[in-house]
């Protein structure tokens, strides 16, 4: 498509940027909402994770692209509200399992960079062909992720 094209649809660059990190957003939000609010602290980072995998499968560079945009300053009112309203509900999960003694009583921001950073090193890495994401990297890269985020008893 020629750059004329695409500005009879948005007014400019940033205006594409938005729209494609709204409509990002919230494919990814949806996905996460999905059973999330009840399931136990152990289950809910199961399907959080499944969601950063599944929502990365379907659309290759879209978790890539709101991780390094969120912070952008062209981003308009609502999509700072979407990226507030995924932040709070991750939030809220994170909170939930350090009031149940589970996850560690880090930020939650400093948790989401912990699994969402490993998570997209990793996939960086399938993108460049160096490593082959299958069932069992899944599973032990999620197990990985885990083990940095909960609380250990102070007996291991």
């Amino acid at each position: 498509m020629g750059t004329g094209t695409i500005y009879r649809y948005f007014d400019s660059k940033e205006t594409l940027v938005n729209v494609l990190f709204q409509e990002s957003i919230q494919r990814f939000t949806e996905k996460l909402k999905q059973d999330f609010s009840e399931l136990p602290v152990r289950e809910g980072f199961h399907h959080v994770f499944c969601c950063l995998v599944q929502f990365t499968k379907e659309s290759d560079y879209a978790l890539f692209f709101l991780e390094t945009k969120k912070n952008a300053h062209y981003l308009n009112d609502t999509s700072r509200k979407m990226i507030e309203n995924l932040t709070h509900m991750l939030d809220d999960y994170f909170n939930k399992g350090k009031a149940e003694g589970v996850i560690r009583s880090l930020p939650s921001n400093v948790l989401i960079a912990i699994v969402l950073g490993a998570f997209l090193k990793i996939y960086q890495l399938v993108q460049t062909g160096d490593i082959e994401m299958d069932m069992d990297l899944i599973t032990e890269l999620e197990q990985c992720c885990w083990d940095a985020i909960k609380l250990h008893s102070s007996q291991n």
